[in-house]
């Protein structure tokens, strides 16, 4: 009988996978809506909200979700959990940006009047900061589990 013991993998699988879980769909959520999507209606006279939002998605495709497969299986997690951070972070700080300033183009005329869009807005930004301190709370117990390896 082959028994394999990790004991140092500090954090539990189904804590993984939630993080993967919440990070993937908001990431591939973003990619597709702010980048994939408003790359198919590109012309040369958009303003500059217009490519900040392309590449809020295309940070939260790329450090939204390659680290969310590395923290899964737990390799290099405590790079994972930093990529995570540090790029989330960035794209939720140009998404808010582009949103404020170009509000009313994004949702129509009617602007703060739609309350399911400024609904929408505040979630995604409420998603992106909770995907920003888990990325955090991976990088320290990857931190203190390599400490405890030495």
């Amino acid at each position: 009988k082959l028994v394999i013991e990790c004991k140092y993998i500090s954090m539990d699988f189904s804590l993984r996978f939630r993080i993967f879980w919440v990070t993937i769909v908001i990431s591939l959520w973003l990619l597709i809506v702010d980048a994939i999507n408003r790359l198919s209606s590109f012309d040369d006279k958009q303003e500059w909200p217009f490519y900040c939002l392309i590449v809020s998605g295309f940070l939260m495709g790329v450090f939204g979700g390659i680290p969310a497969l590395m923290i899964l299986c737990w390799v290099k997690a405590r790079f994972a959990g930093f990529c995570m951070m540090l790029g989330v972070l960035i794209a939720a700080i140009l998404r808010v940006i582009a949103v404020i300033v170009d509000f009313e183009s994004l949702l129509g005329s009617r602007g703060f009047d739609t309350s399911s869009g400024f609904t929408t807005i505040c979630a995604i930004l409420l998603l992106q900061i909770y995907i920003v301190f888990e990325g955090f709370s991976v990088q320290r117990r990857a931190r203190e589990e390599a400490l405890a390896t030495t």
